[in-house]
């Protein structure tokens, strides 16, 4: 891969004859536009395990992309999360393979200095039902 963004990379699934789907809006006006891409998605061969999360990007701050999660069956426990650049070996990861992921996080995830920084805002949440955080 040489450039990603991992909202939730996992073996996800749009069931049909649901409301599942991938959904985009864009808001604002130029130069301060956003782009919120929604996914409503279950885990495959799974479809009670529910995901929906959001990934969002900003035109007046192109390095800045915002992970929020609003409902997640596993709490990523089989997930990557994170960003990777084009440039080889410049990545950001929060997460692999572990319970740390859900309903109420928010991942604000900036590569503009060094392999980039990752801000947590967990919405008063400390700890869910997966665990600790």
């Amino acid at each position: 891969m040489n450039t990603g963004v991992l909202g939730y990379w996992d073996d996800l699934y749009i069931y049909s004859g649901t409301q599942q789907g991938i959904f985009y809006e864009v808001d604002g006006t130029a130069p301060n536009r956003n782009v919120t891409f929604e996914f409503y998605m279950s885990h495959y061969q799974s479809s009670e395990a529910y995901y929906h999360f959001l990934i969002k990007f900003f035109e007046s701050r192109p390095h800045v992309v915002t992970f929020q999660y609003l409902s997640v069956s596993d709490c990523g426990s089989s997930a990557t999360v994170g960003v990777e650049s084009e440039n080889a070996g410049h990545y950001e990861q929060y997460s692999f393979n572990q319970a740390v992921i859900y309903p109420g996080l928010q991942l604000t995830l900036n590569t503009t200095s060094g392999n980039g920084t990752i801000t947590v805002d967990a919405a008063g949440n400390t700890a869910y039902a997966c665990g600790s955080v």
